[in-house]
C-alpha cells in the first residue's frame, strides 16, 4: 500500500528557533556594517588630516628664508604636549561638516646639523642659515586625541660653503711651540682645531672675516681679530711674538672652615665648694670638702655648695629660652630615660656670643664674684613630679649627689656617680655631654657619638671640679668663646680637677654693652671655632682655578677640623666665596701672589680674622639658595675686555660686576635665569641671558657673557600708501650682520654693535617683491654707544596681502539656507594662468616656478583666507565630490570671473566669492 505524504506543518518551537537564528545573523550583519562605516569615516578623516597638514607646510614653504620668521613666543597644548607659535603664526581652526574640528599650529626655529643629527637652538642665537618648520594638526576622534606632525627644513640660499680655511702657529711666550692649544672662531666653536707638536693648526671655514681665540690650561687666552679667510685660500692667525701664550702666574689659599647652628653646653660644675652667707666658713667664704663631711646635719639651703650648667651661643641669632621651648635633662646609669630638671626663668634671652647661667640657687658667689642665674632649679615638688625620687633632702646637688638609693650615712655627701646633661630646644636635643666613673657608663641618650666617647672621671664630679668645652681643637683659651663642637664628648670637653677661676664661674669683664640687669647673660666672648664644615665649598673668581671642597683633618680626634685648599689661583686680588648648605661667607681683598699660599682670613681681608693668628673661616651669613658667579666681557675686538659696574639679574636678585667684570649673586635654588645688562641698564651694550639649575649651597660658574656695544638703527617700511609689517630689514658691515622686522606700525628697530665701519641697510624680500628706498642706499653709522639713528624709508612693491571670500553652490540651497560648501574647497591663486589640472608643486620645485601658485582650503563655514604677494591674480577653485556608494572622489573646477583679482601689499581684498552652479 502506498505511504501517504506527510502534510505536517512547522511547529511553533521550530519557528522561534529559525527566527532567532535569522535575528542573530541580521544583528551580526548590522554590527559589521557599523564597523565598516566607522572604518571608512576614520580613513576619510585621516586622509583629510594629511591633506590639511601638507597644505599648511606648502604654504609655509612659499615664504622666502628671511620672511620665514622664527618663533619668539610660544604656547603649550597640554593635551598633546606640544609647543607652538601663538603670535607670528596664530593657530587655525579648520571645521568641515561631518568631520572633527582640526587645529593647525606651527613652530619655526633655527636649526643646526651635526652629521645626520638635526637640533634646534634658541631664537636669540645667531642665524644658523637653516630653519626647521614644524606643523601640528590636532583633533579629537570620539574620545581619542589624535595628532599629526610634519617637519621640514628651509636653508638660506645666500649661505656660503666651507670654501676657505684658517691656519697658524701657537707658541709660548717663553719656551717655543705650545702643543694641545685649542683654537676656534669666536661665535662658532664648531670651527676649531688643536695645535700639534710644532704648535701648528689648520681648519676649514666659510669665506669671511673672523676673530680667532687660542686657549690652553695654565695660559691666558689670546685673541686675533680681523682674520680674513679668502675663497679657496687660508687666512693666517699666528699666536707668536706679541700674541704668544703667556703662562698664568698662580698661588694658593687655605683656610679652616667652621659653622655654628645651635647653642652649646659650655660648662658643667657639680659643686663649687662655696657657701652663701656663712660667717663661720674659713677663707672668706670657702668651705672645704672635709668641713662638709664632718657636719652632724645638712647645712641650710643657702649654705650648701651649689652646682650649675652654663650655656654659650656661638650663632649669629638670638635664642629665646623659656619653659615652652627649652629643657635641661639629667641622667645616670640607672635610668633608661633622662629626666627633666624643673626651672624657673629670670631671663629668657640668649644673644649671639653671650652666656646663659642655669644654677641650683641664685645668686651664687665664687672667688669673690657674684652672679644672678638666668634660670634656677624648681621646687622639690616639681622634681618629684618630673620623676625624681622623693628624698628627705632637697635637690640642690642633683648632678653630684643624686642616686636612686641614697647611701646609709651622710646622705648629703657626694658619691662617685656617672651622669650626663642634655639640652633640648622645641623637643630636639641641640647638645649633650656625658661622663662615666670607672666601670660605670653614663646614659647613652646623653652621649654624643658613642659611649666610648664619654670621658672617664674616676671619682665623678667633686667639689671644685668642672667639665669645660674647648674653644678650639685640643685647647681652651679663656679669651674666646667655647664653641668647638665635633659631636664627640671626649674631644670637645676638658675635665678641670683644679677648677681655676676661669673655669668655675663666668667672670668676664668685657661685657658687650655694660648692662648689668642679668650680669651673666651679658658676658660676651667671640668664638674662633665651631663645628667643622665638612663638605663646604670654596671658589675664587679668577676664572682659572676650580672650586674646592673641604676635607677632614684628624677625624675623631681632639684636633678634628675641616680645611679647604685651592691651588692654581691666578695672581691678583679676589673675593673668595665659601659656602655650606644654607650658610656662606665672602672674604674680600684676598691678595694671591705667585708661588705662595695665602691663609685666610687675616688682618688685611674683609672680613678680617677673629683673632690674630687664627686662619679660621666661620660661615655666618644665612642663605636659602645657591650662588651664581661669572664674568661679563665685551664682544668683537673687546672680546676679553671686562665690563665694570654692569647690572646682572638672577631670578629676582641683582648685583653689579666689579672691575674684573666678575659678579657673584646669592639667589634662589632651582631653575635660575641670569641676565647680564638687565633691562638694558647700560644703553651702550646689548643684554644677554643664560639659564641653569642650582642646588642649595651650590656655587655655580656661568659661562662668560660677551656683550656687544650697541645702538639702534631704525627705519620705516611702507607700500607707498600705508605701513607694511613683517618685512625683514638687515644691517650689514664687515664681519657682522644684524636684523629685525617691521612692527605693525611699519617701523623696524635693529640693535647693532657700535663700530667704526658704516652699516648698509636693506630689506630682505620674497621672490617677486621689489623695493625703493629714500635715501638710496640707506647707510647708518653707530660710532658711539647708545646711538639711535633713523636710516630711511623703504617702499615695497609686491608685498604680502590677503584674498578672502566664500564658496557656495546653488545645488546646496535646498539643504542649507546660505548654500555654503562645507566639505572644503581647494582655492588656487597665481599671477599666471592656472592649468587644469594644476601643476604638481613640491618644496623643491616651488621656488623655481615663474609664477608661484598660492593655495588654501575653505573651512566648514564656507569661508577662506589666502595670503599672497601684491599683484593681479588668476584664481581657480576645486570642489571635491565623493561618491557615497563607491567612495571615489571627483573634482569640479570653477574659475573666478572677472579674470584677475588685484591685491595690494598690507591690505585685504575681500568678498572674492565662488558661487552659483559648478560645472
Amino acid at each position: 500500500m502506498k505511504r501517504l505524504q506527510s502534510s505536517r506543518g512547522v511547529s511553533l518551537v521550530e519557528l522561534v528557533v529559525a527566527m532567532t537564528i535569522m535575528t542573530v545573523i541580521a544583528i551580526a550583519g548590522m554590527s559589521s556594517f557599523s564597523y565598516i562605516t566607522k572604518a571608512i569615516h576614520t580613513s576619510r578623516t585621516r586622509t583629510l588630516a594629511n591633506n590639511l597638514i601638507q597644505e599648511k607646510m606648502e604654504v609655509m614653504k612659499n615664504y622666502s628664508y628671511f620672511q620665514m620668521l622664527v618663533t619668539t613666543h610660544t604656547a603649550v597644548n597640554s593635551t598633546h604636549g606640544v609647543e607652538y607659535d601663538d603670535v607670528t603664526y596664530v593657530p587655525e581652526t579648520v571645521s568641515m561638516w561631518g568631520y572633527p574640528v582640526f587645529t593647525r599650529a606651527t613652530h619655526v626655529a633655527y636649526a643646526e646639523m651635526a652629521g645626520t643629527q638635526i637640533t634646534t637652538v634658541s631664537y636669540a642665537s645667531v642665524d644658523t642659515g637653516l630653519k626647521q618648520i614644524t606643523v601640528y594638526l590636532m583633533w579629537e576622534d570620539g574620545h581619542n586625541n589624535k595628532m599629526l606632525t610634519i617637519k621640514n627644513l628651509l636653508a638660506n640660499p645666500a649661505a656660503t660653503g666651507m670654501d676657505s680655511g684658517i691656519r697658524g702657529t701657537v707658541n709660548k711666550a717663553v719656551g717655543g711651540a705650545l702643543t694641545g692649544a685649542v683654537v676656534e672662531v669666536v661665535g662658532n666653536p664648531n670651527w676649531t682645531a688643536v695645535s700639534d707638536s710644532a704648535g701648528a693648526y689648520t681648519f676649514t671655514v666659510s669665506r669671511g672675516t673672523y676673530s680667532v681665540i687660542a686657549s690652553s690650561t695654565g695660559y691666558y687666552q689670546q685673541i686675533r681679530t680681523n682674520i680674513s679667510a679668502p675663497r679657496g685660500g687660508f687666512g693666517t692667525a699666528d699666536f707668536t711674538a706679541g700674541n704668544a701664550m703667556v703662562a698664568i702666574a698662580t698661588g694658593a689659599f687655605k683656610t679652616s672652615v667652621w659653622m655654628s647652628t645651635s647653642i652649646v653646653i659650655s660648662q658643667v660644675v657639680a659643686g663649687t665648694g662655696a657657701y652663701i652667707d656663712d660667717p663661720g666658713s674659713d677663707d672668706a667664704g670657702y668651705r672645704t670638702l672635709h668641713d662638709v663631711a664632718t657636719l652632724a646635719a645638712p647645712l641650710p639651703l643657702n649654705e650648701r655648695d651649689v652646682e650649675y650648667v652654663e650655656l654659650y651661643n656661638p650663632t649669629t641669632f638670638t635664642w629665646t629660652l623659656d619653659s615652652t621651648n627649652f629643657q635641661i635633662l639629667y641622667g645616670n646609669q640607672d635610668w633608661s630615660v633622662p629626666k627633666t630638671i624643673p626651672l624657673a626663668f629670670t631671663n629668657n634671652t640668649l644673644r649671639p656670643n653671650h652666656y646663659f647661667l642655669i644654677a641650683s640657687t641664685t645668686p651664687i658667689s665664687i672667688h669673690g664674684s657674684t652672679r644672678t642665674a638666668d634660670a634656677v632649679y624648681g621646687t622639690n615638688a616639681q622634681f618629684i613630679a618630673n620623676g625624681f625620687d622623693n628624698w628627705t633632702y632637697d635637690y640642690r646637688n642633683v648632678i653630684k649627689e643624686y642616686v636612686d638609693i641614697p647611701p646609709a650615712q651622710c646622705a648629703w655627701c657626694q658619691t662617685a656617680q656617672p651622669g650626663g646633661i642634655g639640652i633640648k630646644y622645641n623637643g630636639v636635643y641641640v647638645d649633650r655631654v656625658a661622663w662615666r666613673t670607672g666601670g660605670l657608663t653614663a646614659p647613652e641618650a646623653l652621649t654624643e657619638r658613642t659611649v666610648g666617647c664619654q670621658p672617664t672621671y674616676a671619682d665623678g664630679l667633686k667639689d671644685g671640679d668642672a667639665i669645660v668645652r674647648m674653644t678650639e681643637p685640643n685647647d681652651y683659651k679663656a679669651a674666646y668663646g667655647p664653641a668647638y663642637d665635633t659631636d664627640n664628648n671626649a674631644s670637645n670637653f676638658r675635665y678641670m680637677v683644679a677648677m681655676l677661676d676661669d673655669y668655675s664661674l663666668p667672670v668676664y669683664a668685657n661685657a658687650s654693652d655694660g648692662t648689668t640687669v642679668y650680669p651673666n647673660a651679658y658676658d660676651w666672648k667671640r668664638p674662633v671655632a665651631g663645628k667643622p664644615a665638612h663638605g663646604a665649598i670654596a671658589a675664587a673668581p679668577d676664572g682659572y682655578s676650580l672650586a674646592s671642597q673641604a676635607y677632614p683633618v684628624s677625624p675623631d680626634t681632639g684636633n678634628e677640623r675641616a680645611d679647604i685648599f685651592i691651588e692654581g689661583v691666578t695672581t691678583g686680588t679676589w673675593t673668595i666665596t665659601v659656602s655650606s648648605g644654607a650658610y656662606m661667607l665672602q672674604i674680600g681683598t684676598v691678595a694671591i701672589t705667585q708661588g705662595a699660599t695665602y691663609y685666610i682670613p687675616d688682618a688685611s681681608t674683609v672680613s678680617s680674622w677673629t683673632a690674630s693668628g687664627y686662619y679660621n673661616t666661620r660661615l655666618t651669613s644665612a642663605s636659602t639658595g645657591g650662588f651664581v658667579q661669572g664674568y661679563v666681557y665685551g664682544a668683537d675686538t673687546a672680546y676679553w675686555t671686562p665690563l665694570n659696574d654692569l647690572l646682572v639679574w638672577a631670578s629676582g636678585v641683582t648685583g653689579r660686576t666689579n672691575s674684573n667684570g666678575f659678579y657673584l649673586l646669592n639667589t634662589t635654588s632651582g631653575t635660575v635665569t641670569v641676565t647680564a645688562n638687565y633691562s638694558t641698564d647700560n644703553a651702550s651694550y646689548s643684554p644677554d641671558s643664560q639659564s641653569t639649575t642650582l642646588s642649595i649651597g651650590e656655587v655655580q660658574t656661568i659661562p662668560a657673557f660677551h656683550l656687544a656695544q650697541s645702538g639702534v638703527i631704525m627705519g620705516y617700511v611702507t607700500t607707498g600708501t600705508g605701513a607694511l609689517p613683517n618685512v625683514v630689514a638687515k644691517a650689514v658691515r664687515t664681519g657682522a650682520a644684524y636684523e629685525s622686522y617691521s612692527d605693525p606700525s611699519g617701523y623696524f628697530y635693529i640693535r647693532a654693535s657700535t663700530s667704526a665701519f658704516t652699516y648698509t641697510v636693506t630689506p630682505v624680500l620674497a621672490s617677486g617683491q621689489a623695493y625703493t628706498s629714500s635715501p638710496s642706499p640707506m647707510t647708518a653709522s653707530l660710532a658711539s654707544t647708545g646711538s639711535n639713528v633713523f636710516v630711511g624709508t623703504v617702499t615695497v612693491s609686491g608685498g604680502m596681502g590677503r584674498i578672502t571670500g566664500s564658496v557656495k553652490s546653488d545645488a546646496l540651497c535646498s539643504t542649507n539656507a546660505n548654500c555654503v560648501i562645507t566639505t572644503g574647497v581647494l582655492l588656487l591663486a597665481s599671477k599666471g594662468t592656472i592649468s587644469d589640472p594644476p601643476p604638481a608643486i613640491s618644496g623643491v620645485t616651488a621656488p623655481g616656478l615663474a609664477d608661484p601658485i598660492f593655495s588654501v582650503s575653505s573651512q566648514s563655514d564656507g569661508t577662506y583666507n589666502l595670503e599672497v604677494t601684491a599683484g593681479s591674480y588668476y584664481m581657480a577653485a576645486y570642489y571635491p565630490l565623493a561618491d557615497p556608494y563607491s567612495g571615489s572622489l571627483s573634482f569640479q573646477r570653477k574659475d573666478k570671473t572677472p579674470a584677475q583679482v588685484s591685491v595690494t601689499a598690507g591690505a585685504t581684498t575681500a568678498n572674492i566669492d565662488f558661487s552659483g552652479t559648478w560645472p
